[in-house]
């Protein structure tokens, strides 16, 4: 349940008509905790575009795929070789994004299939 952060009692939550913003909004209501077989922490998380899953990233590269209606994990797999710094899924939703802690980014189509590597390259930097 989303409420209204304290000190926003007279008006709506930064937008118009009554419109909710969800970098306004806070949870009140804990609907679930659970812990997949690997304990790394969690890094990153995105709902798949249909929004009846949910999927984690965590310190050790590996993807969690989580049933959003139950939470018990359906599936683990490794991603990248080091840890997840963020995912996100592309505008029109066929691919997402991921990248990790060495600067790597990768391409994944829906059924979490590689598509595309663009490996990190490193910058020097050079004294004036």
């Amino acid at each position: 349940w989303m409420g209204m952060p304290l000190g926003d009692v007279g008006g709506g939550m930064g937008g118009s008509c009554g419109e909710v913003v969800p970098s306004m909004a806070f949870l009140t209501y804990l609907a679930h905790v659970t812990r997949a077989k690997n304990s790394s922490p969690v890094m990153c998380l995105s709902w798949t575009p249909g929004g009846r899953r949910l999927l984690t990233g965590n310190q050790e590269g590996e993807f969690t795929l989580w049933d959003g209606t139950n939470f018990s994990f359906e599936l683990i797999m490794s991603a990248h070789d080091k840890s997840f710094r963020c995912m996100a899924w592309s505008h029109n939703q066929n691919y997402l994004l991921t990248s990790d802690s060495g600067g790597n980014i990768k391409y994944w189509s829906p059924p979490l299939l590689l598509y595309r590597v663009l490996i990190a390259m490193m910058v020097k930097q050079f004294k004036h």
